[in-house]
């Protein structure tokens, strides 16, 4: 079977990946990572979409190191007796259990949910890992508090050890002359007189060792043996008492071995999702959407073992009716690149990571990848490349199912050209019938006119800059290609004379004219796609246009009203004001003499507005059905004051207005009406967020939905918002901020603060 993994070098990603990893546990499942079954594909990259997030806004996850304690537990568990180093990590792991618990209990549930929940199955076992710190010191010595006996034993020892070196002073000023050194010294535990070996039987003791030079003997003295026995003796019991508290803390381990072993693997875990969150970051890569439909959209796919910073990004398509690319170009012209560049990231995002996109890939499931690429030569196969290609393809053709994706390389190299590209063409053929997609690279003419004999193929070209003689490494669907390599030999100096006879030679075949032809489609192809381009821009320069001059004329519309309503309120007002001052005058205690002149005044006034009020409700009154036409708002009437009216619509909503905006309509007939444009954006507005998430969108997606957001929060009357971007390449962030460069209501933008999103977040200001 095709070695896969090895053809596209999914080891070294992994190796990157595993890089960032800190635990014993996530190294190893990393670099063991294979392609994952289908259901299992969009709840690993729905976490790690959250992890990548979260890091970014909050940091990295509290995790130093985690040993895999398997081994250890296995040993509690038959009753071993752990060492101090191995009891410190399994206090350590605990530790980080509880600091990963804390920092994911403060999280925002709707946005982490999956990491919140991640983080509620860690076991609390504190009192656990504070027993073992309390015995066990950071530098893995056993504590002189761990218990009352082992303190006197170490007492003792230190009180034993002062008499031996006070006694030992004694015996220098004694023995000085027969000295080697004014000093005393240990020897496998004694203390020892360090005699010039001359004088060794002047003084009585026990020969423990000699110097390399044979001068100095290692005396203990007589006087001394009792009590290095004593202190020999002593330590024997700090050993014993030592191992009794090691045993009683291994004890309470197997106590919580289950729980150990669980969070062990719950901290490996959210090790793993956080190693492939800071690869993704580092790559400026997005988690792709996995998609039941039958289709490749890659944008701006960068291969992740070429420099990112110089790697160019090419997209990639394919769908049901377009199954089967053929690219053709120059050679070194990034064929083989691009043809890779599509599995490792088809191949990455069935593994559970992110790939190299600027923007959101969508992905269908493919069961089986199938490549043959490179030179497949295999001397201890005794296989030429041709063979070797074919062995391949043989394994393609016996196994490859409609669902799967396949990658060929130079189809038909290695015998004569008749005879390759003719199996090339035959090879297409079988593919096409067995519905699988397909990028297949290939220089034959023949191939390049297939996608014209066959509507589920289309052509690819790798684009050459023909002034320079020099490749770009740019992916151009829909383009076939030329192989230039003429103009090439004659760029690396091949004799003129072969280079002429070369091109005689080649105007005798079909060959030239078909490159003709491509030159010349070629140029019409890119002239089409150019003008499309700026049809593009300019149509959604004008839809921009089109919806700021649509808000424009309904915020207008909107304060036209208003400014009604305040002029009907005032001239209320007024009129209510000149009878108050009438009134005023005729109750005073020297009324004016024209009081008469005033009482008809009043009652001019008063008659005014009933008659006013008469002829504008003339048709219009309580309990009648309503449309206010300017809005869209149809209800019953419940009250009228004069030329106000209060309405009341079929959701229970009241809404007050003037009479002459009001026609009759008919009664409803017990079908609730569909609920008006204004209901809905009353409704709509009051779920207007203060933020909205652009990341992981196309960029005329986003904007798309930026200018939809900032719509409503104008709505709302909100003076400031923020847009969250994420960081990424700066593509998304640099096309928001053109935007909102182009809009007159915004009054400025800035990117976020330390606990607004940093350059992930843009905060604007509205007017």
């Amino acid at each position: 079977m095709l070695d896969i993994y090895g053809t596209l070098e999914i080891s070294r990603v992994l190796e990157e990946v595993a890089s960032f990893s800190r635990s014993e546990l996530a190294k190893e499942k990393i670099l063991n990572l294979k392609m994952l079954p289908k259901e299992e594909i969009k709840p690993e990259l729905d976490i790690l979409d959250e992890m990548m997030s979260y890091l970014l806004r909050f940091g990295d996850i509290a995790l130093t190191s985690s040993f895999n304690l398997k081994e250890y537990i296995d040993s509690v568990l038959k009753d071993g007796v752990l060492t101090a180093f191995e009891l410190d990590k399994i206090a350590n792991d605990i530790d980080s259990a509880n600091k990963i618990f804390k920092q994911f209990s403060k999280i925002d549930k709707t946005k982490y949910s999956n990491l919140a929940n991640l983080a509620n199955s860690l076991y609390d076992l504190t009192p656990l890992a504070q027993k073992i710190h309390s015995i066990v010191l950071p530098n893995l010595n056993i504590s002189d508090d761990a218990s009352s006996s082992l303190r006197s034993i170490r007492q003792s020892i230190i009180k034993k050890e002062h008499e031996v070196r006070a006694l030992g002073g004694e015996l220098i000023q004694k023995y000085h002359s027969y000295l080697s050194e004014s000093s005393i010294s240990i020897r496998d535990g004694h203390f020892v007189l360090p005699v010039k070996t001359s004088y060794k039987n002047k003084i009585d003791g026990i020969i423990h060792d000699f110097s390399s030079s044979g001068q100095t003997t290692f005396i203990e003295p007589a006087i001394l043996v009792n009590l290095s026995n004593q202190i020999y003796a002593l330590k024997a019991d700090e050993q014993e008492e030592i191992y009794r508290l090691l045993k009683e803390l291994s004890k309470h381990v197997k106590e919580h071995a289950s729980e150990i072993l669980e969070n062990n693997k719950i901290l490996a875990k959210f090790d793993f999702i956080a190693a492939k969150a800071h690869y993704a970051n580092k790559y400026k890569s997005a988690v792709a959407e996995l998609v039941d439909e039958r289709v490749i959209d890659i944008k701006k796919a960068r291969h992740p073992l070429l420099d990112q910073n110089s790697v160019v990004a090419n997209d990639f398509y394919f769908d049901l009716e377009k199954r089967i690319i053929i690219i053709s170009g120059p050679n070194a012209g990034g064929k083989t690149v691009a043809l890779k560049t599509l599995g490792i990231l088809v191949m990455m995002n069935q593994m559970g990571l992110a790939i190299p996109t600027i923007l959101k890939a969508r992905l269908a499931y493919f069961p089986k990848v199938y490549a043959d690429i490179g030179d497949n030569q295999s001397l201890s196969d005794n296989l030429s490349t041709f063979a070797a290609h074919v062995s391949n393809l043989s394994t393609i053709t016996h196994f490859v199912s409609e669902n799967d994706l396949v990658l060929l390389d130079e189809l038909g190299t290695g015998t004569s050209p008749n005879e390759g590209s003719s199996l090339a063409l035959a090879i297409c053929d079988f593919l096409t019938k067995k519905q699988c997609f397909a990028l297949i690279s290939s220089h034959y003419e023949t191939m390049k006119e297939y996608p014209y004999r066959n509507k589920v193929a289309q052509n690819a070209m790798m684009v050459f800059d023909e002034k320079n003689l020099e490749p770009t490494y740019v992916l151009k669907i829909g383009y076939p290609g030329r192989s230039y390599g003429l103009e090439m030999a004659k760029r690396y100096h091949l004799d003129n004379k072969v280079v002429e006879d070369s091109k005689k030679y080649l105007q005798k075949t079909s060959n030239r004219g078909v490159n003709d032809v491509l030159d010349k489609l070629n140029t019409v192809l890119r002239e089409n796609e150019r003008l499309e381009k700026n049809l593009k821009e300019r149509t959604r320069q004008l839809e921009i246009k089109e919806k700021d001059l649509k808000y424009q004329t309904k915020l207008l519309k909107e304060k036209k009203e208003s400014l009604l309503e305040d002029v009907e309120e005032i001239r209320e007002q007024l009129v209510k004001d000149a009878k108050k001052e009438i009134d005023k005058i005729i109750n005073s205690k020297n009324p004016n003499k024209n009081v008469p002149e005033l009482l008809k005044a009043k009652k001019d006034l008063d008659k005014l507005f009933e008659e006013e009020a008469v002829e504008q409700s003339e048709d219009i009154k309580v309990g009648d059905y309503v449309l206010i036409s300017s809005l869209g708002i149809s209800g019953k009437v419940v009250s009228i004051n004069k030329n106000k009216v209060e309405i009341l619509s079929q959701d229970g909503i009241k809404y007050k207005t003037s009479l002459d905006k009001l026609e009759l309509s008919e009664a409803p007939k017990g079908i609730k009406p569909v609920r008006s444009n204004v209901d809905e954006m009353v409704r709509y507005k009051a779920d207007v967020k203060t933020e909205i998430n652009v990341i992981g969108q196309h960029v005329d997606e986003a904007l798309d939905s930026v200018s939809k957001y900032l719509d409503d929060a104008r709505i709302r009357n909100y003076k400031e918002v923020r847009i969250i971007h994420g960081m990424g390449s700066g593509a998304l962030r640099s096309a928001i901020h053109n935007y909102l460069k182009g809009c007159k209501f915004v009054e400025s933008y800035q990117l976020g603060g330390q606990f607004d999103g940093s350059s992930g977040a843009t905060i604007v200001k509205l007017k």
